[in-house]
């Protein structure tokens, strides 16, 4: 992909990924069915291109967890689907776990206490997510499930903090970025769905704004 392709796909990307922030802004929903399944597609495309071929095994788990996310943006918009969705993603977050966790350059991984100032802040927003809405989670399913996924946000979170830390470049850092967005950008998709006395002014806006952010910092620092 020469330098105009990649200028068409941004500008073609901006389009979609704006055209979906500003439904969610004037509470238009069919702009939101028309953008919303285009974003991962657009994405899995980019990085087929940019990456060089045969993909490496760390890459063909993160095409696996675009293909996932995807899935899971066309389920989740149906609300009655969310349990479904969040296996989904579910599936997202454990193939960029194992991409990151086989991709680790340096084979002595960081101990876990030099990440501590780093990962702290989302193991504290995460307990506090947790300590409000597990009262909220009315089934045993859902009180199982969220637990379970906010620990495997977390793993993510701190395995690409840890190959940034054990990896020579950018692009780990890019990876690290798009991982913590994707931790925040759940967080307020657990409370918007959960927190019936906690309203977050145009919490969907946000959703989409860090979920499509950490996408694509991501997909950056994995094609090559």
């Amino acid at each position: 992909m020469n330098a105009t392709q990649k200028n068409i796909f941004y500008a073609v990307f901006l389009t979609i990924w704006i055209t979906n922030l500003i439904g969610r802004i004037i509470d238009e929903q069919i702009l939101d069915f028309i953008s919303k399944p285009l974003l991962m597609p657009a994405l899995l495309f980019y990085f087929w291109k940019v990456s060089s071929h045969p993909l490496s095994p760390y890459r063909k788990w993160i095409f696996v967890g675009l293909i996932f996310s995807w899935l899971g943006d066309i389920v989740l918009m149906f609300n009655e689907w969310f349990i479904a969705g969040l296996g989904l993603f579910l599936i997202t977050h454990l193939a960029y776990i194992y991409a990151f966790y086989e991709d680790m350059q340096i084979k002595r991984r960081t101990p876990w206490r030099k990440h501590f100032t780093g990962i702290l802040p989302f193991v504290l927003t995460w307990a506090a997510v947790i300590y409000f809405l597990f009262p909220r989670l009315d089934t045993w399913l859902l009180q199982i499930a969220v637990p379970f996924y906010a620990a495997t946000i977390l793993t993510m979170a701190y395995l690409a903090l840890d190959r940034a830390s054990n990896t020579i470049g950018k692009n780990p850092l890019y990876v690290y970025y798009g991982a913590s967005l994707f931790a925040v950008s759940d967080g307020i998709l657990a409370f918007n769905q959960f927190d019936t006395n906690m309203e977050i002014p145009l919490a969907g806006l946000w959703v989409m704004l860090t979920y499509v952010a950490a996408q694509a910092f991501i997909v950056r620092g994995s094609a090559a």
